[in-house]
């Protein structure tokens, strides 16, 4: 009996304080207004108490708790019709942010304190956030609120409902997996995405190029390029150039380590020694000049149907070939087969390895498949630079290339 009474008081008094946690947030947001509030840190509380009393007065009478609830409701409705006559306002956060203070009360009564919790720490966050929720609503489009409803629909609509069979030749096309590898990818880019967006007013060159390198390093080394070639700040945009190879060392690192950690663990070590050139050579290069301020390094948009389509048939592709070659010309084939794909696409290659390397694949073959296309992206960023920039802006990355080719050549050879 004295167990049951303390687990009672506990229940009440975290229901109680998780409530006036909530209402601390509406109560301080009422006096910097000077506006009607219904519900501040004891109000919040008391009904945070109510919610956390509702199972055992259903429990004894169903009636009553009905009762209580319609009373509690017909004020919510009340304090809602008040605050639109004297505030002029049609907003209804505080009342919702009222009721669900309530069913946090209820969830801690029904013993679900984790939920309880949970989502009144949730709630708070919403309502203390509110100046940063609508700058970013602000900042972020109708376009850009299409993309992520397509994301959602890759990851959690679509994803869900495929198959998890190996179909065709070496079992080159999975359905699941495919499109698991889809949704990875446009994942990482829709949230280098967003981010670019909000940074958008406050970028450097630096940054963009960076954020842009994570949505597609390529792309946004040829438009790098073609700003060199249009006369622009060559240093700075040098090593801009050099953050895209950054920025697709850490975004291949990272999807890699989501297929096959242990592959990726492999790799730390290769990955680790490019960072560190890439982050000492800009940093010697770097030098006090004019600022190259570029609004959008990559693409427009994150990601489209057709461009997940593309990236689909592509990996399943790449998977084709690496078991056609790995087949008829062993390791060899998969170098082969890793190198040249990795100018087209390195996260197509790379995680064709990752998933690969889970079964039939060699771990250490896999890493070096994996070296072998980042360094040839990385030569491919070279000959961008060539052919849509400048000659003497392809010699000074010339420097920069050379070293990623012999780590990439000690990483190759040397067991890890």
């Amino acid at each position: 009996m004295l167990a049951w009474i303390n687990e009672f008081w506990f229940l009440i008094l975290l229901a109680g304080f998780l409530g006036g946690i909530v209402g601390f947030d509406r109560e301080k947001l009422a006096k910097n207004r000077k506006a009607f509030n219904f519900a501040g840190i004891r109000t919040s509380s008391l009904i945070a108490i109510l919610g956390a009393l509702l199972p055992l007065i259903f429990s004894l009478n169903f009636a009553i708790g009905v009762l209580l609830c319609a009373a509690f409701l017909a004020a919510l409705v009340g304090s809602f019709l008040i605050n639109i006559l004297k505030n002029q306002e049609t907003g209804a956060t505080s009342e919702i942010a009222i009721l669900l203070t309530l069913v946090i009360g209820y969830l801690v009564g029904s013993h679900m304190i984790f939920e309880g919790i949970f989502m009144s720490l949730m709630l708070v966050l919403i309502l203390s956030f509110k100046k940063s929720i609508h700058l970013f609503v602000d900042k972020v489009s109708t376009r850009d609120f299409k993309f992520t409803v397509f994301f959602l629909i890759f990851a959690l609509v679509i994803l869900p409902l495929l198959k998890d069979v190996d179909l065709g030749p070496f079992g080159f096309f999975n359905p699941k997996e495919v499109w698991m590898m889809v949704t990875l990818i446009t994942g990482v880019s829709f949230v280098s995405y967003i981010l670019e967006r909000i940074f958008s007013n406050k970028h450097t060159l630096y940054l963009t190029a960076f954020l842009g390198g994570i949505i597609s390093s390529t792309a946004t080394a040829l438009n790098l390029a073609l700003l060199i070639k249009k006369g622009k700040n060559t240093s700075k945009l040098i090593n801009a150039i050099i953050l895209t190879s950054l920025a697709m060392f850490v975004r291949v690192f990272i999807e890699v380590g989501v297929v096959n950690y242990n592959l990726s663990f492999k790799l730390l070590t290769f990955i680790s020694l490019l960072v560190l050139l890439s982050l000492f050579t800009v940093y010697l290069r770097n030098q006090k000049s004019e600022k190259v301020n570029v609004q959008s390094l990559a693409y427009e948009k994150p990601f489209e149907i057709k461009q997940a389509v593309t990236f689909a048939i592509f990996f399943s592709f790449i998977q084709l070939v690496i078991g056609f070659l790995s087949d008829r010309m062993g390791d060899s084939g998969v170098y082969l087969s890793s190198f040249v794909s990795g100018f087209i696409d390195t996260d197509a290659v790379s995680l064709a390895l990752a998933s690969k390397s889970l079964t039939e694949l060699s771990m250490t073959v896999a890493m070096q498949g994996v070296i072998l296309a980042l360094v040839a992206n990385t030569i491919m960023k070279l000959i961008i630079v060539y052919v849509k920039g400048s000659k003497l802006a392809a010699r000074k990355l010339t420097g920069y290339t050379t070293a990623v080719i012999f780590i990439g050549y000690i990483c190759f050879n040397i067991p890890m």
